[in-house]
């Protein structure tokens, strides 16, 4: 999950929230995309960070009783095993378009995680074994599986940037990566909820998006299943952003 302080506690936003915003960046990008892989695309971006582990498997207070981040979380390798293989199956289950996207994410997070741990390493063996099958099926090469995944990897970073609250004021830019058409790509604010991405990407001159977030108010919890209580009782927020040119 990710967290921010809020002046009433804790405003708290879910990783599968975060998803879900990423797949609204990622539409104004459907006139550029085949039609027969874009709702592939578009469900593989939007369903990347799901099969999360349950609130009763990990942590997810802090030592003084706060709510984690996820950036906090320090997953070990099986833990980090275990999640990538539950993506990836449960994605293999949809189309095999979706497995070669998520697969090619997976690879982006943990390829150099996987020393010492022997299944990791075969994990991924088998992701590049079956990458060749699902790209083959679906007349790819490997030039067009880092084009879509550029798409993915710039929804997911701004996506991430909006969530965490992470623009700056005052007119500054931050970076959200450099991946379409080899362009290195910033977001700033222009007003109130407004957002401005250089260079410009979308096929469209501006759009609105929306995503969800909890305030909880109590500051500090015993254990997870006091927090995951909390948020099921907290009050849900619509965020209302506007992307311009």
């Amino acid at each position: 999950m990710i967290v921010r302080q809020h002046n009433k506690g804790w405003e708290i936003i879910s990783q599968y929230a975060h998803g879900l915003l990423a797949g609204k960046i990622a539409a104004p990008f459907q006139n550029l995309i085949e039609d027969n892989i874009w709702i592939d695309l578009l469900t593989s971006i939007i369903e990347h960070d799901d099969n999360l582990p349950n609130f009763n498997k990990e942590d997810h207070i802090t030592t003084a009783g706060a709510p984690m981040d996820f950036t906090l979380q320090e997953k070990d390798l099986e833990n980090s095993y275990l999640h990538a293989t539950r993506v990836y199956n449960s994605s293999i289950q949809k189309s095999q378009f979706i497995a070669l996207m998520v697969g090619r994410h997976l690879e982006f997070l943990f390829k150099d995680k996987t020393k010492g741990h022997k299944q990791f390493s075969e994990f991924f063996e088998h992701v590049r074994s079956e990458r060749k099958t699902q790209l083959n099926l679906y007349d790819l090469n490997a030039e067009s599986l880092e084009k879509y995944y550029d798409i993915m990897r710039f929804c997911d970073r701004c996506s991430l940037i909006i969530c965490q609250g992470l623009i700056p004021s005052n007119g500054r830019k931050i970076e959200i990566n450099k991946t379409i058409d080899n362009k290195e790509y910033f977001i700033m604010k222009t007003g109130e909820n407004k957002l401005r991405v250089t260079p410009w990407p979308f096929a469209v001159k501006n759009f609105e998006l929306q995503y969800e977030s909890r305030i909880v108010e109590q500051l500090k919890f015993k254990n997870d299943e006091e927090l995951e209580s909390q948020l099921q009782q907290s009050g849900i927020v619509i965020n209302t952003v506007e992307i311009k040119k």
